[in-house]
């Protein structure tokens, strides 16, 4: 990849295409520091965005 000028990006975080995205961004002079902000805060969002969605799929009987 580094003779492409490519950069290789192991996806293993969640939501998924996050870690692309702070590649992208990285290369683009982010600051790691806003850019881990930044993925906080949409792992944050999805995880809310899950439970709820999981809890009003729960019936009660």
């Amino acid at each position: 990849f580094d003779a492409l000028g490519m950069t290789g990006v192991v996806q293993h975080s969640f939501p998924q295409g996050v870690d692309l995205a702070a590649c992208v961004l990285k290369q683009h002079s982010v600051s790691n520091k806003k850019i881990k902000k930044w993925m906080l805060r949409l792992q944050s969002e999805e995880l809310e965005m899950r439970t709820t969605s999981q809890l009003e799929e729960i019936k009660p009987v």
